[in-house]
């Protein structure tokens, strides 16, 4: 079978399917017949026969676990790249190579990228085709777990991570608690010199106090030769009800007026809306004031209960908040807002910017309107890209692969 494959071809995998009741017996088989194994260039992966019949039991939208094992085994696979010289020491110098992970699937760079030099020393980067990228951020804080994933704007390398937020039978600090993020986070940044823009999400409410540790410790990195812009967020998912027409003689491309005040994203399976708001809107930092069964059941009697209620002393006020909406079918809508009106409930994920700084660059975000609708067709970029690769799971259509990420172990962690 080597014979007849080119040696230009860097990696052979074969797939053996096979009862589950035979895949160690034949896995120790195979172990010991092939002696290219050893050599890195050929892979044999053993797959139970059930596999093949996944597809008919199951809905078209999770992945069958063939799938799932292709891009595991591809993702898995190195490459050498050999490093481009413009002249040698000396001629038996060897070839420095490399090898790198290439994923299946990545976001696409922009077309024309704009390249950059700079005589600054030391250099601020090293990569003058991207030399500002988004490095996302997410974590969610429970009772006893601390959960953290991170991943780049392109989606080619992410990572996780949980701690424990006690110290024995002590409970940990906030202050402990960010360090222990930023840490995270910084390693993983260290990965490639860039100028990144480090955006930090918080799933759930923020409350004041961790807004507080985060500004502190963003003073102490202020004395760091760092060239970094650092944002905190929080994303909001309580329920919102938003009306939809369904009947198909309202369906129709939305009409922008504006296109620094929201961004129409389309895909195949659905229509997303990023929506910056133009005022600043009070969120709570406690549980939700509004009983979700008032909110849902129709706007004047949540009118009505906001009229009479106090105003919690927690309330907060974020720097600018926006919406990523999406809706329940693969058509561009627009919203109604006539409740006597058949409606359809909409996915809203709600993205306050709470705190942001800059550490010695002189790049700007410019307006904050431009900051969020570009770090939301990010996230919707992100959710597509996490989509592709690992199905759609249930209620995360419109998440990010790192905020994903967070509400899955928070979810399994939440479970004794």
């Amino acid at each position: 079978m080597l014979a007849g494959i080119h040696q230009d071809v860097p990696h052979i995998v074969v797939y053996v399917f096979c009862p589950a009741s035979q895949l160690q017996a034949l896995g120790n088989a195979l172990a010991g017949s092939f002696d290219a194994l050893s050599s890195g260039r050929m892979l044999v992966h053993l797959i139970p026969e059930s596999s093949l019949l996944y597809a008919s039991r199951v809905c078209f939208s999770r992945p069958s676990p063939l799938d799932v094992t292709a891009l595991a085994v591809y993702n898995g696979l190195l490459r050498k790249v050999k490093r481009t010289t413009l002249r040698k020491m000396y001629t038996a110098q060897p070839d420095e190579k490399r090898a790198i992970q290439f994923p299946a699937t990545t976001i696409a760079r922009h077309p024309t990228p704009k390249v950059e030099f700079g005589l600054d020393w030391p250099p601020k980067n090293t990569d003058v085709m991207d030399p500002v990228a988004y490095l996302h951020v997410a974590y969610a804080l429970t009772s006893e777990w601390l959960v953290t994933a991170c991943i780049d704007q392109l989606g080619e390398s992410h990572t996780q991570r949980v701690w424990s937020t006690k110290q024995g039978e002590k409970a940990c600090t906030l202050e402990a608690l960010v360090a222990k993020i930023w840490a995270f986070a910084w390693k993983f940044a260290r990965r490639a010199r860039k100028e990144w823009r480090i955006v930090v999400a918080r799933w759930g409410v923020c409350p004041l106090p961790e807004i507080e540790a985060w500004q502190s410790l963003m003073k102490l990195c202020s004395a760091l030769p760092l060239t970094i812009s650092f944002s905190l967020l929080c994303i909001d998912s309580r329920p919102w009800q938003e009306t939809l027409p369904n009947k198909e003689d309202w369906r129709r491309p939305p009409n922008p007026t504006s296109p620094e005040g929201h961004a129409h994203m389309v895909d195949a399976t659905g229509t997303s809306y990023g929506i910056c708001l133009g005022e600043r809107f009070e969120i709570s930092t406690s549980s939700m004031t509004i009983p979700q069964e008032v909110l849902i059941s129709s706007a004047p009697a949540c009118l009505e209960l906001l009229d009479s209620s106090e105003p919690p002393k927690d309330w907060l006020r974020p720097l600018y908040t926006a919406l990523l909406m999406q809706a329940p079918s693969d058509g561009s809508f627009t919203p109604s807002y006539n409740f006597d009106q058949p409606a359809s409930t909409m996915t809203t994920t709600r993205v306050h910017l709470l705190y942001y700084t800059s550490l010695d660059t002189s790049r700007v975000f410019g307006s904050r309107a431009k900051f969020m609708l570009s770090l939301l067709r990010n996230y919707q970029e992100l959710a597509l890209l996490s989509r592709e690769k690992w199905g759609r799971p249930v209620g995360s259509d419109i998440l990010p692969w790192h905020l994903a990420a967070v509400v899955l172990m928070e979810r399994v962690l939440s479970i004794h």
